[in-house]
C-alpha cells in the first residue's frame, strides 16, 4: 500500500498496481481512448477514491490528477 496526497492535503491509500498506474501516467491529461480496458478500470477506481478527476469536453473523455492548485491573488 502507498499513500497519495490529494487536494486539501488528504492522504489516500492506493494499491501497488494503482501506484504503478499513477507513475506510468504522470502526464497532466490522460485520455480514456489511450488506455486499455484494465487501465480504464483502474482509472475509474482512482476516480472513486478522489485521486483522479473525470472530464468530458467536446466528446473526449480524459482524466486529470486531483492535486492542490496554486492560486495567485491580485
Amino acid at each position: 500500500m502507498r499513500t497519495f496526497t490529494v487536494s486539501g492535503g488528504i492522504e489516500t491509500f492506493v494499491t501497488l498496481n494503482e501506484g504503478k498506474w499513477l507513475e506510468k501516467h504522470s502526464a497532466d491529461i490522460v485520455y480514456k481512448t489511450d488506455l486499455s480496458e484494465r487501465e480504464q478500470y483502474m482509472a475509474k477506481q482512482l476516480c472513486k477514491k478522489g485521486i483522479l478527476n473525470l472530464h468530458v469536453r467536446e466528446g473526449k473523455t480524459f482524466y486529470t490528477r486531483n492535486v492542490n492548485r496554486v492560486v495567485s491573488w491580485k
